[in-house]
């Protein structure tokens, strides 16, 4: 992999990890179309989540802030916010989902799943879920505990190349009931123990030195450059907008992806 690939990689992965189009699928495509083969790409592609990782603790700094003054006072015994004792109790309740299934399931997703026709499949899937939602969801109820564990069922869907963790968690939110605005941002909130969790995980196992060359940090800075840009938009363009936006392109995509690979 050289530097041009590095870029290209992280650019695809800043953009698509907060829009709702899917990052994991669009680095297998974009890894098939340009034949990048790396001794170990799912590592990789876990050090540029951990990038994005960061763009969601530094665009969320001042309610992480908020969410870990409350956690003190819970342990110190003080009067706490309400709002942000059920954030907190829904990040940790609805994060169980996905370690579940990553303890017990990520190696036969990930090898199953890595797949052009399975991504488009999973692009098509994703996209109706979310008109569904957008459909049947109110938008008129606070969060709570109880429907941050149901946004974590559906986090737990993401480990799917193509599906996207941010539309499918969206789209969780909106089915219970809560608004588009406030189902992105504890998106965003639920994904730090899930990219993290992850992350420590390749690190820890990992083989070689691959993700300290430099085309990986290469890679790393350019996912965090774009996916700040990324998600800065996506958090203005849903306070007008819908998932709905999104669904022309994951189709459209799709569709390529399967009239490639089958004709």
């Amino acid at each position: 992999m050289g530097y041009g690939d590095a870029i290209i990689l992280g650019l695809i992965q800043g953009i698509t990890e907060f829009l709702p189009i899917s990052s994991s699928g669009h680095l297998v495509l974009i890894r098939e179309f340009l034949g990048i083969h790396l001794q170990d790409g799912f590592v990789f592609d876990i050090f540029l989540h951990v990038s994005t990782l960061f763009v969601i603790l530094i665009y969320f700094h001042k309610k992480i802030f908020d969410l870990v003054r409350t956690a003190i006072g819970v342990v110190m015994g003080q009067s706490i916010s309400r709002e942000d004792t059920i954030i907190i109790g829904g990040i940790i309740i609805g994060t169980i989902p996905a370690v579940i299934v990553g303890v017990l399931w990520e190696d036969i997703i990930t090898r199953i799943f890595r797949d052009s026709l399975w991504v488009a499949g999973a692009l098509i899937v994703g996209s109706l879920l979310f008109l569904l939602a957008e459909r049947v969801g109110k938008q008129d109820q606070e969060l709570s505990v109880k429907k941050g564990l149901v946004i974590g069922l559906f986090q737990a869907l993401a480990f799917i190349p193509g599906i996207s963790r941010s539309g499918i968690t969206i789209s969780g939110g909106l089915f219970s009931g809560i608004s588009r605005k406030k189902a992105a941002e504890f998106s965003f909130l639920l994904a730090i123990p899930a990219i993290a969790g992850a992350g420590v995980k390749e690190v820890l196992f990992a083989e070689g030195m691959l993700i300290w060359g430099p085309e990986v940090i290469l890679g790393a800075l350019t996912a965090f450059i774009s996916g700040y840009c990324a998600i800065h938009f996506l958090m203005k363009f849903l306070q007008n907008h819908s998932l709905s936006w999104f669904v022309g392109y994951r189709m459209i995509l799709a569709l390529i992806v399967i009239g490639v690979m089958v004709f």
